[in-house]
């Protein structure tokens, strides 16, 4: 079952990481865990990702809908965590006539074209990243990705898609890794 958002007052939130949140707001969880293992992050370690159907996130999507709902924070620790899950729940939401504000977290190694074109249809204003760093190396001590040497080039690619597609890019970054010395 969903959660009973009726439960709960709802209050205006106002702002995610500086941008204006529109109407009621609401979460919603599309998966669960991460398929990484950064080395600072506190979740349980790759072992533990699950991902809800397209089908069954636009079932409670339309009960938020319902609800009056306008912005969406999704809570996932990645959004794009799965592209083409996210691709299907853009298309089934089109279908379905459902719009929506939202913000979530997302991994700048997961930019694609069709990733971003399609989170843009569903509504996404912005995400923000963990970057953490540029540095291939620091890139590598935190475990953030098999291919630090390609880390600034997806980076690079997300904020150029981000502009292109309108969608708000917040990055996060982490200083103070042991080789850091300036």
């Amino acid at each position: 079952p969903f959660p009973d958002r009726t439960l709960v007052e709802h209050v205006q939130y106002g702002r995610f990481y500086g941008l204006e949140m529109v109407g009621g707001v609401t979460g919603i969880l599309t998966t669960r865990g991460c398929r990484y293992a950064c080395t600072y992050c506190n979740r349980p370690k790759k072992s533990c990702f699950r991902s809800r159907s397209p089908k069954n996130i636009v079932q409670e999507l339309k009960e938020i809908d319902r609800m009056g709902f306008e912005s969406v924070w999704i809570a996932d620790d990645n959004f794009t965590n799965n592209p083409q899950n996210v691709i299907k729940l853009a298309r089934l939401m089109k279908r379905e006539k459902l719009k929506f504000h939202f913000f979530g977290e997302a991994r700048v190694d997961a930019a694609s074209e069709a990733l971003y074109k399609s989170i843009r249809s569903m509504g996404i204003v912005g995400l923000s990243y963990g970057v953490e760093s540029l540095s291939p190396e620091i890139v590598k001590w935190y475990n953030k990705t098999r291919y630090p040497e390609k880390w600034p080039s997806y980076v690079k690619k997300t904020l150029e898609l981000c502009d292109k597609y309108g969608i708000i890019f917040l990055g996060s970054l982490i200083f103070g890794a042991p080789m850091e010395t300036k």
